[in-house]
């Protein structure tokens, strides 16, 4: 999901950018089902920096 992946390619987590260049929110409801196969994915891939940042998400 391009919001999570945008903000994990830069250094300082920048979703206020991802935000402006995706056209969704940090955290958005809807995008819930989609983000939890990208922690899924994640976790099997051994990514802890996108699994982290989806964490985060669902937190949100």
């Amino acid at each position: 999901m391009a919001l999570v992946q945008r903000v994990g390619e830069t250094n300082v987590g920048d979703s206020y950018g991802a935000e402006l260049a995706t056209g969704y929110r940090w955290g958005e409801p809807k995008l819930k089902t989609h983000v939890e196969r990208i922690l899924t994915d994640a976790r099997a891939e051994g990514n802890e920096r996108l699994q982290q940042l989806a964490e985060r998400f669902l937190r949100s």
